[in-house]
């Protein structure tokens, strides 16, 4: 596990805008979770930030989804299994996000966030090419 919270960087750009753009705003958000979480007078912020991710993961994987199943992407399966599981992990947070659960939820949001950012730099750079691709051959 890394040591530190990972922030974004253009190193993790995929090159595609609107994928670039989501993900910056999903890491970013991510960490003003963690952050909330930490804080004194926390739940509101807490309440307000998951409900902001939750529909914000949907439409960003609904989108990843779609270009998956629209070009025929060979390794859709397996990225949707991904997508699944990040999606159990916010899952997680939220059900533990009580102020009993607080210091819980905000480990598991720096393990989403560890997660996530790989998921950036491995499986969704190699989305992105098969997308770029795609658009350049006009399949």
């Amino acid at each position: 596990m890394a040591s530190k919270f990972v922030h974004w960087s253009p190193k993790m750009k995929t090159g595609l805008p609107w994928q670039d753009f989501q993900h910056k705003k999903l890491m970013n958000s991510l960490e003003e979770l963690h952050h909330d979480l930490l804080s004194q007078d926390r739940a509101e912020k807490v309440a307000k930030m998951l409900q902001f991710l939750r529909h914000y993961v949907d439409d960003h994987l609904a989108i990843e989804e779609c270009y998956m199943d629209e070009l025929n992407y060979p390794d859709a399966e397996e990225h949707k299994k991904e997508h699944l599981h990040f999606v159990n992990l916010l899952d997680e947070i939220e059900h533990r996000s009580t102020p009993m659960g607080f210091s819980e939820s905000a480990a598991l949001c720096f393990d989403l966030n560890e997660w996530f950012a790989r998921h950036i730099s491995t499986t969704d750079r190699v989305l992105a090419a098969f997308i770029q691709q795609q658009e350049v051959t006009g399949s």
